[in-house]
């Protein structure tokens, strides 16, 4: 199916830039984009899902597959630290592996899963020019393909998928903000200065927008996931540069309430991080802006009880990236595609990374 450009006005975006969907029948289908809007020539219906064996038939490139590393373990999290509540018995340790590369090297991308595959959308690899690049990750084969690509090239985008339809939201220059999905809505958090105190949410339902009170700390390049019906936004960096000020605050979002709170800080400032959540967890990986590393890169691994308010040092990353927003967490496996390997956006890589978690998080009662 031909993708072109709507000639139809759309409706004002509260964010500088726009965001699209993937039509799952391999064709982009547009959701407001302040009056930049891009449809599948004739497309007016809803986006509907495709059959789970689609990616095998839509892929525009042939799947390359590499072998895959077996589950090593690494160190468990200091046990005197976790709450023993807080250990899942059916997942005796924590485990890295290393899974099939990507098609083709990327960071500055984001990242969100579908229908039990792994979305890396758009970015750029080393040299640095943004791609239109979509590749797909089918974890129950540990293969990948190239599917159907934007209409645009862009980098510093974020996804997320709601009622079968992946939204892909924002890009340069004003971009380096958070997404995160709560019921059927897509709320997105900060941006590169002066869009840092940037919230607001989208309602797939309805195609619309609504600013929201702003995130009480400007940043970007942040971490944002959601446990429940609150938002997380973690970490991040005030400056438009990688070399500017990073920091450790975490601030919680109560999206039935629309309050703001302040939760426990990292453990160590940092921005370009991205953070996952995986039962209840809120997990966060990398970084860049190191001062400890001959990368600049920070390969913590920190995860945060937020029923505790609590966080707890983990082991570092097997290789230690930045300039993936959002992740994937499917079946029991936290899986990390892709990602700078060096400060600042030059060198974009092609590993794929998995972790598999044991620690659970989920309110304790007493007595």
């Amino acid at each position: 199916m031909p993708v072109g450009v709507s000639d139809e006005p759309n409706t004002p975006s509260p964010l500088a830039d726009g965001h699209r969907c993937l039509r799952l029948a391999s064709a982009w289908a547009p959701v407001p984009l302040g009056g930049r809007g891009m449809r599948a020539a004739g497309e007016r219906r809803p986006c509907t899902p495709r059959p789970a064996s689609a990616p095998h038939r839509w892929a525009r490139a042939h799947a390359q597959v590499a072998s895959a590393l077996p589950w090593t373990d690494v160190a468990t999290q200091d046990l005197r630290r976790v709450p023993a509540a807080g250990r899942d018995p059916d997942r005796p340790g924590a485990r890295w592996r290393i899974r099939a590369s990507l098609p083709e090297p990327n960071s500055e991308m984001s990242v969100a899963s579908l229908d039990g595959f792994v979305y890396v959308v758009a970015g750029y690899p080393s040299s640095r020019v943004s791609v239109t690049t979509v590749q797909v990750y089918d974890p129950t084969h540990d293969r990948w393909s190239v599917t159907t690509p934007l209409p645009r090239a862009l980098n510093h985008t974020v996804s997320a998928a709601v009622g079968g339809i992946l939204y892909v939201i924002g890009g340069q220059p004003d971009a380096g903000g958070g997404a995160a999905v709560v019921g059927d809505r897509i709320y997105v958090a900060g941006g590169r200065p002066p869009r840092g105190h940037d919230f607001a949410v989208y309602t797939p339902a309805t195609d619309t927008w609504a600013v929201l009170p702003d995130l009480p700390t400007q940043r970007n390049h942040l971490g944002m996931v959601a446990v429940g019906a609150d938002l997380y936004v973690i970490g991040g960096r005030f400056g438009a540069g990688f070399e500017s000020e990073q920091t450790a605050v975490v601030e919680r979002d109560d999206t039935q309430t629309g309050r703001w709170a302040l939760s426990e800080s990292l453990p160590l400032p940092r921005g370009g991080v991205n953070a996952v959540a995986a039962y209840g967890c809120i997990h966060v990986f990398g970084g860049e802006g190191s001062s400890h590393t001959d990368t600049g890169v920070h390969p913590d691994h920190d995860v945060f009880d937020p029923f505790l308010n609590r966080w707890y040092r983990l082991p570092p990353m097997p290789v230690p990236v930045h300039g993936v927003t959002g992740g994937a967490f499917l079946g029991r496996d936290i899986y990390l595609p892709g990602g700078g390997t060096l400060i600042g956006g030059a060198s974009g890589s092609s590993v794929h990374q998995a972790y598999r978690p044991y620690l659970r998080c989920q309110a304790r009662t007493t007595g």
